[in-house]
């Protein structure tokens, strides 16, 4: 088995009677090997009538759609780099094999470019998934989540004296840097943790309610992990 550096089992460190390799993964041991393969099954034995391991067709399932993980390996950094399926590059090949996709500020007319119809399929599909009316809500396409959380930060209302940029204690880097751009603005920033969002106090809604009718009309802005 495979670990990424600094994973860790049973909270012991996956480097321990492992041998390093030169771009920082560890190989187990055979008896390594047979522990977590034990640890494994009974885990599955435990909670398989939970639904867990999709019908005992976890691992098949695991190795049709990622090939490019050996049995073993874990893969563990997909906060910003997940990975792609296999079905996903057979779809995206056959896709630009059979399409034009060119600059869509090109206009180059629909019977020659397929870029403006599928942007705005993907629009479509977004709205869609969020349940969001067309009427009411735009979709931005952006370079990414860094750059979308960048232009909500630029873009938003601030009131000088009376917004505030709330977030959670634990969050993505980027959406804590609206902070700085809150600030620049004169809004004041606060961080939640979320168990003050379960717990509040009636009375002291009500207080903050009829401060935010004493102070007018404004936008706040309360940042939280997806």
């Amino acid at each position: 088995h495979q670990y990424s550096a600094g994973a860790s089992r049973d909270g012991r460190g996956a480097c321990q009677q492992s041998k390093s390799t030169s771009n920082g993964s560890f190989w187990l041991s055979e008896s390594d090997n047979a522990l977590i393969a034990q640890q494994e099954a009974n885990f599955t034995a435990e909670y398989s009538h939970l639904g867990y391991g999709y019908s005992n067709s976890l691992q098949a399932l695991r190795s049709q759609h990622f090939p490019q993980l050996s049995r073993g390996t874990v893969y563990l950094d997909h906060a910003a780099a997940t990975l792609y399926s296999a079905e996903q590059l057979l779809a995206a090949n056959a896709e630009l094999s059979q399409h034009l996709f060119a600059n869509p500020h090109s206009q180059l007319g629909a019977e020659l470019d397929s870029t403006a119809t599928a942007i705005e399929q993907l629009r479509q599909m977004t709205l869609s998934m969020l349940n969001a009316p067309a009427d009411e809500y735009e979709v931005i396409i952006t370079s990414g989540a860094t750059a979308a959380l960048k232009l909500a930060g630029e873009c938003f209302p601030w009131t000088p004296g009376h917004s505030t940029c709330a977030y959670t204690t634990v969050n993505h880097n980027s959406a804590l840097g609206i902070r700085q751009l809150a600030a620049a603005a004169g809004a004041q920033t606060q961080a939640v943790d979320l168990q003050q969002l379960v717990i509040r106090d009636p009375q002291q809604q009500q207080q903050q309610g009829q401060q935010q009718q004493d102070q007018g009309s404004c936008y706040s802005m309360f940042i939280v992990p997806a």
